[in-house]
């Protein structure tokens, strides 16, 4: 029987600055958008804990079907482990603690002496002070760029700016006078007819529209931490093969 009250309640997040509304079905203990935590508690949720330090996510441990989130308070230095709450961002949280955690385990393997092969899909080699191009779309910006050697990414950085649309949704949503528009002042083919199958089939294709790929600018400074941008290039004439 437990001999302490569990207090769930809203509270402002010290670490982000974003509201936090209470579980109603457990006492909150962390922040489900930063994952920071406060050592208030000495039992789970009864806020006795004289100590008021924010606990830093250093690390996640599967625990039954969820995980528990591992924490190092910053005042005290002690750890603490609270299960992952049902509206936790769970990719920031893969992201950030799940895939570091993996991360680290292959670099403790290659410093072992241990061979292993990086095998990248959707992404292109960055090694220290490799050069390399991350390419745009046929309507925007391209870069060179320099790789900074992150282990952290092994060595990589994107290959391109990435698809926003597929090149049937792009066919099916977007217009031909958007897309001249994007062109505009880029010598270019014409549009064709959608060679491929499904619902795009007989509409011009526009796949490969400026509109069809995200912000070359937003991938950039995205990985500012991978590559140093060299070059901008800008587009003058596409030709399609």
């Amino acid at each position: 029987m437990k001999k302490f009250n569990m207090i769930d309640e809203n509270f402002i997040c010290e670490n982000c600055g974003k509201e936090v509304i209470k579980l109603g079905y457990t006492a909150r203990d962390h922040c489900p958008h930063c994952l920071y935590s406060k050592h208030l508690d000495i039992n789970p949720g009864d806020r006795q804990n004289n100590c008021l330090g924010l606990m830093k996510p250093i690390a996640i441990e599967k625990f039954k079907n969820s995980y528990k989130i591992i924490y190092n308070c910053t005042k005290c230095n002690q750890t603490h482990k609270n299960i992952m709450a049902i509206d936790d961002d769970f990719v920031f949280f893969y992201k950030t603690l799940y895939v570091k955690e993996e991360i680290q385990n292959v670099l403790e393997a290659i410093e072992s002496g241990k061979k292993v092969i990086v095998h990248r899909k959707g992404a292109t080699s960055a090694k220290l002070d490799e050069v390399g191009i991350i390419p745009g779309s046929m309507g925007t910006a391209s870069y060179i760029v320099r790789g900074l050697g992150n282990p952290m990414s092994f060595m990589s950085c994107s290959h391109g700016s990435g698809r926003k649309l597929s090149r049937s949704l792009a066919s099916r949503t977007l217009t031909v006078e958007e897309c001249d528009k994007a062109m505009d002042g880029i010598v270019c083919e014409r549009w064709h007819k959608f060679r491929g199958y499904g619902k795009a089939k007989g509409n011009m294709d526009l796949s490969e529209a400026p509109q069809a790929y995200k912000d070359i600018e937003d991938v950039i400074n995205a990985e500012l931490d991978l590559v140093e941008p060299l070059v901008r290039l800008v587009p003058l004439a596409n030709l399609k093969g």
